[in-house]
């Protein structure tokens, strides 16, 4: 929301999302500011290139500007708040390698016995349904990465001793 200090205020309760494959209007350093109009329509103001723009858009349409394309549709996301005319957002694309950064600084991984095969993780941000759910994709990927390797391991393990097996045939019998 306009105003707001907190910039995960609004994860997963965002009323919007931004779609765009430009890699100009994606730049970390462009801020929107969204003015809703009505349930359907919008007011977009954006700076780019020293130049500032305004794009009167409805939700779910493709917009152009400077033939870059950007489509912002209403979210269907659970939490989301409900959309309201005079509302006012103002958001910025996020720089993944910045992102990255913040993330290792709040995550804490810890072994508390070097002996068992557990470990503690911790995560710490502003946002707790965030936090909640990127532990819960960390954990999900480990989790999947950690079967892909024993299968692969265990498909090694199988192809060596089927290796062995067809050496093992080879091997002319002994005369009795």
């Amino acid at each position: 929301r306009k105003g707001s200090k907190q910039s995960n205020s609004l994860y997963r309760k965002s009323p919007f999302s931004v779609q765009t494959a430009s890699e100009i209007l994606s730049k970390p350093g462009i801020l929107y500011t969204l003015d809703v109009t009505s349930e359907q329509g919008f007011d977009l103001n954006l700076g780019v290139k020293g130049e500032k723009a305004k794009i009167e858009g409805q939700f779910g349409e493709q917009l152009e500007y400077q033939g870059e394309k950007l489509t912002i549709d209403l979210s269907e996301d659970t939490y989301a708040e409900k959309i309201k005319a005079g509302e006012g957002y103002e958001f910025r694309f996020v720089n993944t390698d910045q992102l990255v950064t913040s993330l290792r600084k709040g995550l804490r991984i810890n072994q508390p016995n070097v002996k068992a095969a557990i470990l503690q993780v911790r995560f710490t941000w502003d946002n707790a349904l965030f936090a909640q759910d990127f532990l819960s994709s960390l954990i999900e990927e480990y989790l999947s990465e950690d079967y892909r390797t024993k299968y692969e391991n265990t498909a090694g393990v199988i192809a060596f001793i089927d290796r062995q097996m067809v050496n093992l045939s080879k091997i002319p019998a002994e005369p009795d």
